[in-house]
C-alpha cells in the first residue's frame, strides 16, 4: 500500500468516522438548538418595528436599540465598561461586572438574564423591556406577535391574520348613493368598524416595504385607496381619516386635476392635495387622461388604455401610452415633490403592452380590482384591491370581505 493510501485509510478511520457519529448523535439536538432563534413580530403602539426576537432560558428576548428608538430615546455602547446605555449621557461611575450592564435615564436595570450580544444586536428580556422602559408587554403565542404598548394603541382583541394586507378600494362621496358612490355616513361606519375590530390602517409605501424585505406588517393590516380623485375624497372621507391619524391613497386622473365641472363631478386641485399630503395621503397615478372607453382597430369596445384605435400602427398605440403614463407620474412628482412608483389602471385593465411601457415609465406597483390579499409572494405589478365603497357594503359586510379576502 503506497504512502498516500496510508493516509486516506488513516483519515477515514480516526477523523471521518467519528465525525459522522457525532454528527448523528447530535442531530436530533439540532431542532431544539435552532428554537435559541425564534422570531416574533415585534408592534410598538400599532405600528411594526421589527422580528428579530431570541429564547434564552424560556424568556423573549427582544433587540434594545428597536425598542429605545421607537421611545425617540438615544442608545450609545460602552465597550471599555461593557455598558449599553439609554439616555443615559455618560458611563456611570458603579460598574457591573457580570456582563453586560444597562442603564436607563441614568438608572441601571438588573434582570435575571443579562442583555446579551447576537448577531451584533444587543438583546434585553421582554419583561425587562416592560420595567424598564415602562411599556405593557403582551405575548401572542400562536400568532408569533410582541405587541408593546406604551400609551398608544391597546392590542387587538383578536388577531384575524398576519403578514398580509387587505386594500380596500373606494371612488366617490356624497350625500346619496349608486355604484361607485357612497356616503360619508357609510364610509364613517366603515372606519369605526375597522377601529373597533383591531384593524391597523397602513399606507401603501407601508406595504412595498413589506413586499420588499425591508419591513413588516401589523396583525389584521388593511390600506384605504381611492379612485379618480373626486373632490369629496378632501371634502368628506379626508377630515374621517385625519381624525384618526390614518394613512390613505388617491390614485388621481392627473389631467383632471384643478377641474370643478359639477357635471363630471369637481376633482381635487393641487393645494387641496398638498394639504392632504402633509396629513397622511399619498397619491398616485391613474393615468394622465385614459380613463374611459373607445372603439379598437376591430371595432370593439374596450378601455383606451389597452385599446389600438383605428388607424394606430402599434408603435403609434405605444407611444401614446407611455406618454400618458409618464406625464402623469411626471406632474405629480413635481407639484407634490415626492416619488409617485404606484399605478392604478383604469377599470383594473392592463395588457403586456402596458405592462412593459409602465414599469419603462418607472411604475413598480400596479394595483388592479381583483379581490385577493397582498402577501409575501404577491406579484408587485398585479396587486389586489377589493370594492369596499358600494352601497350594498355596510360594516358587517366590510369585515366580512376583508376576512374572506385575507384567507385567500
Amino acid at each position: 500500500m503506497s504512502l498516500s493510501e496510508q493516509v486516506i485509510v488513516f483519515l477515514r478511520k480516526y477523523l471521518l468516522i467519528p465525525a459522522l457519529l457525532a454528527a448523528l448523535f447530535l442531530a436530533p439536538a439540532l431542532p431544539a438548538a435552532g428554537h435559541a432563534r425564534d422570531d416574533l413580530t415585534l408592534v410598538f403602539d400599532g405600528k411594526t418595528i421589527g422580528t428579530a426576537t431570541v429564547m434564552v432560558d424560556g424568556q423573549v428576548m427582544v433587540p434594545l436599540r428597536s425598542i429605545a428608538e421607537a421611545l425617540d430615546m438615544k442608545v450609545s455602547f460602552d465597550s471599555r465598561n461593557q455598558l449599553a446605555l439609554v439616555d443615559t449621557p455618560r458611563s456611570p461611575d458603579a460598574v457591573n461586572s457580570r456582563g453586560i450592564g444597562l442603564w436607563v435615564r441614568d438608572r441601571e436595570v438588573v434582570s435575571g438574564i443579562q442583555p446579551q450580544l447576537n448577531n451584533g444586536r444587543l438583546m434585553v428580556s421582554l419583561c425587562t423591556v416592560a420595567r424598564a422602559f415602562d411599556v405593557k408587554a403582551d405575548l401572542f403565542e400562536r400568532e408569533r406577535l410582541v405587541w408593546l404598548t406604551a400609551g398608544g394603541s391597546p392590542p387587538p382583541e383578536r388577531i384575524y391574520y398576519r403578514d398580509r394586507a387587505v386594500v380596500l378600494l373606494y371612488h366617490h362621496f356624497a350625500d346619496w348613493e349608486r355604484d361607485a358612490t357612497i356616503t360619508a355616513e357609510r364610509f364613517a361606519g366603515h372606519l369605526e368598524m375597522l377601529e373597533r375590530e383591531g384593524f391597523n390602517v397602513v399606507s401603501l409605501n407601508q406595504i412595498a416595504e413589506f413586499l420588499e424585505g425591508r419591513g413588516a406588517l401589523p396583525p389584521n393590516a388593511v390600506a384605504v385607496t381611492m379612485d379618480d380623485g373626486y373632490e369629496s375624497n378632501y371634502t368628506l372621507a379626508y377630515p374621517l381619516l385625519k381624525e384618526r391619524g390614518w394613512p390613505a391613497t388617491v390614485f388621481m386622473i392627473v389631467a383632471g386635476a384643478g377641474s370643478k365641472d359639477s357635471v363630471w363631478l369637481p376633482k381635487l386641485d393641487w393645494d387641496q392635495m398638498r394639504e392632504m399630503s402633509e396629513n397622511g395621503f399619498a397619491f398616485y397615478s391613474h393615468t394622465y387622461s385614459s380613463h374611459y372607453y373607445t372603439l379598437d382597430h376591430r371595432g370593439k369596445s374596450l378601455p383606451v388604455l389597452i385599446a389600438r384605435k383605428a388607424g394606430e400602427t402599434e408603435d403609434d398605440y405605444r407611444d401614446r401610452v407611455f406618454r400618458d403614463l409618464i406625464l402623469s407620474r411626471e406632474k405629480l412628482t413635481a407639484n407634490l415633490g415626492r416619488e409617485a412608483a404606484h399605478f392604478s389602471p383604469p377599470y383594473g385593465r392592463i395588457n403586456e403592452q402596458v405592462l412593459e411601457l409602465a414599469r419603462r415609465a418607472g411604475y413598480k406597483y400596479i394595483w388592479t380590482i381583483e379581490p385577493k390579499p397582498v402577501t409575501r409572494y404577491s406579484s408587485p405589478v398585479s396587486l389586489g384591491r377589493v370594492n369596499a365603497g358600494s352601497p350594498n357594503v355596510d360594516a358587517a359586510k366590510l369585515k366580512d370581505l376583508i376576512l374572506r379576502t385575507a384567507a385567500k
